[in-house]
């Protein structure tokens, strides 16, 4: 990705996009076919589009990712948001999948794309399932049915527009459904 120096970012229109990894792009064999570099080549040199997407992150982290941005703060936030974004607030509220989203990973994992690649085909296999056979999605739905979890995960929601409103930003948020059942 491309590292922004606060000088290269001076009078130019500043565009954050976050999301996690169809954010950072996971999985494509060119970095500029990722949306945001995508972006970039269609805004032109007048905008700066910084790429904060990170694979795994959600809602909680993604806007601490933009608040805690040190060299411009945005003109404009582009969102991407994926419905299992709400699993940190399922999670951290009892609401357990089976089959955990290791959180303490090891920082190679972070550090290494084959590392990671490697890393997560190898967990993949018992993600999406619980030992039960709850599909995922089912969970996730059931986490956006219980009035609790909604509140702290709508909370984290209202965490970002505010972050945005607060520095003036315009927020642009692109939700990505289940793309297995996109109904």
């Amino acid at each position: 990705d491309r590292e922004w120096t606060p000088a290269e970012l001076e009078g130019k229109t500043v565009l954050f996009a976050v999301g996690d990894s169809f954010t950072e792009g996971w999985g494509i064999d060119d970095p500029a076919q990722r949306f945001p570099d995508r972006l970039q080549a269609m805004l032109g040199d007048g905008y700066a589009v910084v790429n904060l997407g990170k694979g795994g992150s959600s809602t909680l982290h993604q806007t601490q990712a933009v608040m805690d941005y040190p060299n411009a703060v945005p003109d404009i936030i582009v969102w991407q948001y994926l419905l299992n974004d709400i699993d940190v607030a399922a999670i951290s509220n009892g609401y357990n999948w089976d089959s955990p989203i290791p959180l303490d990973r090891p920082a190679l994992v972070e550090e290494s794309h084959l590392v990671n690649f490697i890393y997560w085909r190898v967990f993949r296999q018992g993600m999406f399932n619980s030992p039960q056979g709850i599909p995922q999605w089912d969970w996730l739905y059931g986490a956006y049915d219980d009035a609790y979890i909604w509140g702290i995960h709508s909370a984290e929601i209202e965490r970002m527009t505010a972050y945005a409103d607060s520095v003036g930003a315009r927020l642009i948020t692109v939700i990505f459904p289940n793309m297995e059942d996109p109904v």
